[in-house]
């Protein structure tokens, strides 16, 4: 958008060089073409907008963080804003500025435009997502712990739903989330904005580290394991691919995983790696030396 003025000039100064494809998006072979420049400016306008919502949830939902408890909310409040936007009409400030410089049936032509652009949205989401209460989604949202509590009945229906019910006590469970709920309390008290903005899985660490809660460890760590979207997966594979490559095609299934170990999982930064290699004079030895690598860390 900040370029635009300036790619569309580029564009009309090729004259007849110009692809054909690129002039009729423009609109370069109409008469007015400063009418033309607004109708597809607007366009413009509402796509900066509007995909600006579907980034947010890709990243979150991408998120490493991201957990399946929160998979429901996420797409709820995404298909949410969704409707609001078409319901009111509402596609973004500057391109309402805009299209107030089109002319009546211009205006009204991007109107419908971008409504049927929300309506294929929403129903797209609608089809490859049960927004009903009877997904198994839905029951996680309580182990957010986002308002800090946590009944026992829903407890129950999350474990009889993941048929959990058989390998938890249900006694214990109603205890664990009656001493659950009275340490969650001091936890927010005096710090509710720092503990909303915890991550799931810190919070749970947080309450875990307060009491013994052996059947609901057992719950929570059977539930956050499943992951929440592939996004974490393809990235492996991603990275494999790089590390695989046509030139490196002899490597052992096992240097890639140790490569990959070492990649995914070491919280250094580069440079912390470099100064910390400099000062281990085995690891250096072993380096430089042309011997099979023997040694092990004690």
């Amino acid at each position: 958008m900040q370029s635009w003025t300036a790619v569309r000039s580029y564009f009309i100064s090729l004259g007849e060089e110009c692809r054909r494809q690129i002039r009729a998006l423009l609109k370069l072979n109409e008469a007015s073409t400063e009418e033309n420049a607004d109708n597809v400016e607007v366009y413009l306008q509402f796509s900066n907008n509007i995909l600006s919502l579907f980034e947010d949830v890709v990243k979150k939902l991408e998120n490493d963080s991201t957990t399946c408890v929160e998979l429901y909310s996420i797409m709820s409040t995404f298909k949410q804003k969704l409707t609001q936007r078409r319901d009111d009409q509402f596609h973004g400030y500057l391109t309402k500025v805009k299209l107030q410089h089109l002319l009546p049936h211009d205006a009204d032509r991007a109107r419908r435009d971008f409504t049927e652009f929300l309506n294929t949205a929403i129903s797209y989401i609608e089809k490859w997502f049960d927004f009903s209460e009877d997904n198994w989604l839905f029951s996680l949202q309580p182990l957010s712990l986002h308002h800090g509590m946590l009944s026992f009945s829903d407890t129950e229906i999350i474990t009889s739903k993941l048929n959990l019910i058989q390998k938890v006590s249900m006694d214990e469970v109603y205890d664990e989330c009656t001493t659950a709920n009275s340490i969650l309390k001091g936890l927010r008290e005096g710090a509710d904005d720092e503990w909303k903005s915890k991550d799931v899985a810190a919070r749970w660490v947080a309450l875990f580290q307060e009491a013994n809660l052996p059947n609901m460890l057992s719950i929570i760590s059977h539930i956050l394991s499943i992951p929440a979207s592939t996004g974490y997966v393809e990235r492996i594979f991603s990275r494999m691919s790089n590390k695989w490559s046509d030139s490196r095609n002899r490597c052992s299934v096992e240097l890639i995983r140790r490569e990959l170990l070492i990649t995914l999982n070491f919280e250094q930064s580069c440079s912390e790696f470099y100064c910390n290699c400099l000062k281990d004079k085995q690891l250096l030895s072993a380096a430089q030396s042309d011997k099979k690598y023997t040694y092990k860390r004690k």
